[in-house]
């Protein structure tokens, strides 16, 4: 299930929609699941970067954006999408969305687009998750088509 969301650039004065970046991080806690959407992402081209929980996941994206690694024309190392599980240990999903988006407000980090990927699938869930920030959210398993229409959607 895919929930379309707002799309638009998160600032009016900075726009990611221009960008060429082909960058994911998968935060997940099950090896099986960050192994299965590394290898469904990187056969789609897209580079792939891995973190464990909502914890990890902010210090990956502080690390990559120190190291200078943005968006910028004729220079793309920013991340672009972030597929964020739920229920993780030590910060979860909904926890890391809501301090990313902070952090995106304040400009402390580029703009970037955070989708759901998680095996709650209820209306609340959902919500909640959109509610944080998320631009879409999709379900587990994820299939090909519908991993098929995020990439492309954010790309």
């Amino acid at each position: 299930m895919i929930i379309k969301h707002e799309t638009k650039p998160l600032f009016s004065n900075v726009s990611i929609s221009n960008c060429l970046c082909k960058i994911v991080l998968i935060v997940d806690d099950n090896d099986y699941n960050l192994f299965t959407l590394e290898r469904k992402c990187r056969r789609r081209g897209w580079e792939v970067i891995k973190a464990y929980n909502g914890k990890e996941c902010i210090e990956k994206v502080l690390l990559h954006e120190k190291q200078g690694k943005k968006c910028q024309p004729g220079f793309c190392k920013g991340i672009r999408l972030i597929l964020m599980d739920v229920d993780m240990p030590i910060m979860n999903g909904i926890e890391a969305t809501i301090h990313l988006q902070k952090m995106m407000q304040t400009k402390e980090i580029s703009p970037m687009n955070i989708v759901g990927c998680s095996a709650f699938e209820t209306k609340q869930d959902i919500a909640e998750g959109l509610k944080a920030g998320m631009k879409d959210y999709i379900t587990k398993p994820v299939l090909d088509a519908k991993l098929d229409e995020v990439l492309k959607l954010f790309n």
